[in-house]
């Protein structure tokens, strides 16, 4: 059913040329009046004609520029999805390739640490070991020395008690000379003796500590060379236990640095993909305005006809069914068609508001409307009555109902299932949703022109 606007138009149809010669008594003056009459009316019908015809071609036109712009925001929006798909999966892999690569580092540095605890807990054994060594040698020359110290002292010692006991001796043969006179030769000759043996025997302990204390510095000199290679080997192992220290602690030293770095990269990698994961996210949402606005687009604007009349209204050549009766199966009267939805974007009645007669709806309910296809139905116009003939009380009652709000493709969906059990739900975005049968005018009306 098409539709057009406005209503002035039709106002100045009904001023018809010549209206003001109708009065006169000229049979022959009618007849000429009423065959312009005729020829003006003819005029304006061809003209109209044309008009609707023009009318016609330019909603087919603006169809198919719809469809194609349809088509080209599908393509970009299934572009935009794959790309959509590859950045999530490249995200997801490069975080999984991430997440692998932290456990290697992180497992790496575990693993560098404990070889870094071992080999401090080799040098510290080492270094235990060596300077206990070194302490057990040092002692050992210590007790060594002390030994042939004490040994020493012992011969000064037993050297000393003999000089004393000589001493001793010679003490007590001077006191027995000095009692007698006729000892005095005798003695003076015994004191040379023992003053030279006094002598020999103080040379002789001198000899013997000089000797002893040669022998003594010989040793400390012979401790103090063994002592020297071994001060510098220790001094060496500390050197290069140090170096070994200084190299561990300079490699854990680069090792931190290198995994400080890979977190700090690891973090501007993370960053990275949350900038993508923002501008996929933005992506989403022009996607999601897109679809949006192609749902629009494909829904059209469907609007009741009482709604739109101050500026369009039926065509002649088309008749208003506001009022007739809904007659189902059976002949059975299922209501009357309250209202027409119109497409205004390509001028045509979609759908009838039929209001279900009270008799059929359930206790409790006190009206229920429903929407019918135009397709579905036909016209009797000598009845004045829309045939619906797969049309009963039982789906009058499924039928979703319809209380005037705005209608939604998920109900169009719903509603045509309802209908048919071969209908098959397509995409909400399907521009030749309204190709289908069910929507064909040409069937409503037949081949009667009104």
């Amino acid at each position: 059913m098409s539709i057009f606007g406005s209503n002035k138009e039709k106002k100045d149809k009904d001023l018809q040329p010549g209206e003001d010669q109708l009065h006169t008594n000229d049979a022959l003056g009618e007849t000429s009046i009423r065959e312009e009459e005729g020829r003006a009316n003819r005029k304006y019908q061809d003209l109209l004609d044309q008009l609707y015809r023009e009318k016609h071609e330019n909603a087919a036109q603006y169809g198919q520029r719809i469809a194609r712009i349809r088509q080209d925001e599908q393509y970009k929006e299934d572009l935009l999805q794959s790309k959509l798909n590859t950045l999530s999966a490249q995200k997801t892999e490069q975080e999984q390739a991430l997440q692998e690569r932290l456990t290697q580092i992180q497992s790496k540095h575990a693993a560098q640490e404990q070889l870094y605890r071992e080999r401090q807990a080799q040098l510290d054994q080492f270094e235990r070991e060596r300077t206990d060594a070194q302490q057990a040698h040092i002692s050992a020359l210590e007790q060594e020395s002390q030994a042939e110290i004490r040994a020493l002292e012992a011969q000064i010692e037993r050297l000393q008690q003999e000089l004393a006991l000589k001493r001793k001796q010679y003490q007590e043969r001077m006191a027995g000379v000095n009692t007698g006179s006729h000892y005095q030769e005798e003695a003076k000759q015994v004191r040379t003796e023992l003053q030279k043996a006094w002598n020999d025997l103080q040379l002789q302990f001198e000899d013997e500590l000089a000797h002893i204390q040669k022998e003594k510095a010989r040793n400390d000199a012979e401790f103090e060379a063994r002592l020297i290679p071994l001060r510098e080997e220790l001094s060496r192992a500390q050197g290069e236990i140090g170096e070994k220290i200084g190299h561990v602690e300079r490699e854990q030293a680069l090792q931190e640095q290198l995994i400080e770095d890979r977190i700090r990269q690891v973090e501007e990698e993370r960053l990275h993909l949350e900038r993508q994961e923002q501008l996929r996210m933005e992506r989403e949402n022009l996607a999601s305005g897109y679809r949006e606005r192609n749902q629009q687009l494909q829904q059209g604007t469907l609007c009741r006809m009482k709604d739109i009349e101050a500026d369009y209204e039926v065509a002649d050549r088309h008749q208003d069914v506001r009022g007739w009766s809904i007659i189902g199966q059976n002949a059975q009267k299922i209501g009357k068609v309250d209202e027409l939805i119109v497409d205004t974007n390509v001028m045509k009645v979609r759908y009838l508001d039929v209001a279900v007669t009270g008799s059929l709806l359930p206790e409790g309910e006190p009206n229920r409307h429903l929407l019918l296809p135009v397709g579905v139905a036909t016209l009797d116009y000598d009845h004045k009555a829309v045939l619906v003939p797969t049309l009963d009380t039982a789906l009058a009652l499924k039928i979703p109902a319809y209380r005037g709000e705005p209608i939604s493709r998920d109900y169009e969906r719903t509603l045509l299932t309802a209908l048919s059990s071969d209908y098959t739900v397509g995409s909400d975005y399907d521009p030749n949703f309204y190709d289908r049968t069910d929507f064909d005018d040409s069937r409503f009306y037949g081949n009667r022109d009104r």
